[in-house]
């Protein structure tokens, strides 16, 4: 994986990929395009100037005369694209699952996917891009959404978006289906997983959400309420606790999804939703609510799914290391960029 990030880093393709303009790092500076990555790839958490001196004497030696001032980096990083690192992210993960012996669930890559917030540095620009909320004083603290697709057996986040505050968690999940969709065909043949099965909590159930995931051939599990749609409410009132259910894509008293309409204008309205729904009961006798689209109860065993959905806690620890060790909120930065 650090070979193939070397690689990337050095070729002149992906730096045409990731400067904002064609006539920068083109000249023979001490910041070059590898140098300035690799910098800012380090957990930053001194002051710019001590990192600076502390990165140039690693790099160039306790005694080198070369020095980098603050101003200089910064003026460099606005030359940088914030695409360097989502582009670098894929290529270590495509080549994580192309190259590597990793843990999947009967065969599935297990996905949590859930949305966060990150407090951004305080500016008018920033509050313009991204919005924020009102504290009690009235006044808005910029922030952004944030989502990621984490990897929760192999502690791996496969696709990261930072969002306007006001972005809905359902639609930066569809982001994340169609970037995990197009990692599918970059490593066709070459992956070690056979499917993904995608874990979501109690914001997430929406009946044109759970068809593009089944259009996309992709299984989930979701955690719903028990007042989710008509024919949900009635397996769940039941009182059986594993059944499946059909649940037609339209009926005269509920027409076609507008947002399932939108992406999909050829799919045909008479298309009908087999879900499988299971009241899971925790210790202390609490009911919880599933849907999945896993129908072979041989396959995958009633008993089973407790387990399984527990497993979804993995996306959050993850956003408590990349806040509480990683600390992303605390940016370097201060513009929009």
């Amino acid at each position: 994986m650090i070979e193939s990030l070397k690689h990337a880093l050095h070729a002149q393709s992906f730096k045409e990929q990731c400067r904002k303009k064609k006539k920068y790092f083109t000249r023979k500076r001490t910041l070059t395009f590898p140098v300035l990555v690799v910098f800012l790839l380090n957990m930053l958490t001194k002051t710019l100037q001590v990192e600076l001196d502390r990165f140039f004497k690693v790099l160039k030696g306790p005694l080198s005369p070369v020095k980098v001032s603050k101003q200089a980096f910064s003026q460099a990083r606005k030359k940088l694209s914030e695409q360097t690192f989502i582009l670098l992210n894929e290529r270590l993960v495509e080549e994580f699952y192309s190259d590597n012996t990793y843990r999947t669930w009967k065969g599935y890559r297990l996905i949590g996917i859930d949305g966060s917030t990150a407090q951004l540095p305080e500016s008018e620009e920033i509050r313009q891009e991204f919005g924020g909320a009102s504290n009690q004083y009235g006044d808005v603290m910029a922030l952004a959404k944030i989502s990621v697709a984490y990897d929760v057996e192999n502690e791996l986040g496969i696709d990261a978006i930072m969002a306007p505050y006001r972005s809905g968690e359902r639609d930066l999940a569809l982001q994340h289906l169609d970037a995990i969709v197009g990692f599918d065909h970059r490593t066709a043949g070459r992956r070690g997983h056979e499917s993904d099965l995608f874990l979501f909590d109690m914001g997430y159930p929406a009946l044109y959400f759970i068809a593009l995931f089944i259009l996309a051939g992709k299984d989930v599990v979701i955690r719903t309420s028990d007042a989710f749609l008509k024919e949900v409410q009635e397996a769940i009132h039941s009182d059986v606790a594993d059944q499946i259910i059909r649940i037609p894509i339209q009926t005269p008293s509920r027409p076609l999804p507008p947002k399932l309409k939108a992406l999909k204008p050829e799919l045909d309205p008479a298309w009908v939703i087999s879900l499988r729904v299971l009241t899971i009961y925790l210790e202390d006798g609490t009911a919880e609510y599933l849907l999945t689209t896993l129908l072979d109860a041989k396959q995958f065993a009633y008993e089973g799914f407790q387990g399984l959905y527990a497993k979804r806690w993995g996306s959050e620890t993850n956003y408590d290391a990349v806040k509480n060790i990683l600390e992303i909120e605390n940016f370097t930065g201060k513009s929009v960029l």
